[in-house]
């Protein structure tokens, strides 16, 4: 006997193909957009701890040690009673988009995976 129709051929799953992208997408928004506004709600030291824990991701990512500078700047956030200033809060921006950078350069199947699994820029 022949076979029923398939549930899933080949026509199904290109039209599924656009609303997985389209998910895919959305997602990556929104985890994108949830870091950032961490990056600037509360306090200056609030604020530092979030792009440190970015900073620190992006150095894995890149197969680095974070710079001591920074994990001074996270330490004294954590445990100073002195706010940062915004000038310090400026060095982790600097670090994270050079690093972005780094990143960019990296081959197109790693960018992918940084863009969708790790939600980096």
């Amino acid at each position: 006997p022949e076979p029923e129709g398939q549930p899933f051929s080949l026509p199904w799953r290109l039209l599924w193909l656009p609303v997985f992208l389209l998910a895919a997408e959305a997602q990556r928004a929104l985890r994108r957009h949830l870091v950032q506004r961490q990056w600037v709600r509360g306090s200056a030291n609030r604020q530092a701890l979030h792009r440190w824990r970015t900073a620190e991701r992006l150095s894995r990512l890149l197969g680095q040690e974070p710079e001591e500078e920074l994990l001074s700047l996270a330490q004294k956030a954590k445990f100073s009673r002195h706010e940062l200033t915004q000038e310090e809060l400026a060095r982790f921006d600097d670090f994270c988009r050079n690093a972005c950078r780094q990143l960019g350069k990296k081959p197109w199947y790693l960018q992918w995976i940084y863009r969708y699994i790790y939600a980096v820029r």
